[in-house]
């Protein structure tokens, strides 16, 4: 073994295998499933507005950037940006350490949105982890 060897490089099931038994995973998951639970602010936020009201999740090896978007054209024409505000949520402010590489990202966000789909079915999230309140969710007089 030379001094500059590599380390056998991980393959991507025992990769998804950390993730789903982490508890950082697990803790995360259960925050943003909190996050957004009938009566909390974000899911107030959505269901204001289910018709432009989203919320985008963008993964980091560092955290999540969360975004909270309006997409309608008149909030877009007054403010020339659909951004309405932006938190993030850093593993390491949170106490633990950030992914160990950039592999890690995509198993961590799969392990997310699919227990956000699980966890919270009255959400719609499409493939660029735009969250929304389902039309079905909408309630009338």
């Amino acid at each position: 073994m030379g001094l500059f060897s590599k380390k056998p490089k991980e393959t991507p099931e025992e990769i998804r295998s950390k993730i789903e038994n982490s508890e950082t995973s697990k803790v995360f998951l259960s925050l943003l499933t909190e996050m957004l639970s009938p009566g909390k602010e974000w899911y107030q936020y959505l269901i204001s507005d289910t018709r432009n009201n989203r919320i985008s999740l963008k993964f980091y090896k560092e955290g999540i950037n969360i975004e909270f978007l309006n997409m309608s054209r008149s909030y877009f024409k007054n403010n020339e940006t659909y951004t309405v505000d932006k938190t993030g949520i850093g593993f390491g402010s949170s106490g633990y350490a950030d992914l160990p590489n950039s592999s890690y990202v995509y198993p961590f966000e799969k392990f997310i949105i699919d227990g956000l789909k699980n966890n919270c079915p009255f959400l719609e999230i499409n493939s660029g982890n735009f969250i929304s309140m389902k039309e079905t969710e909408k309630k009338g007089w």
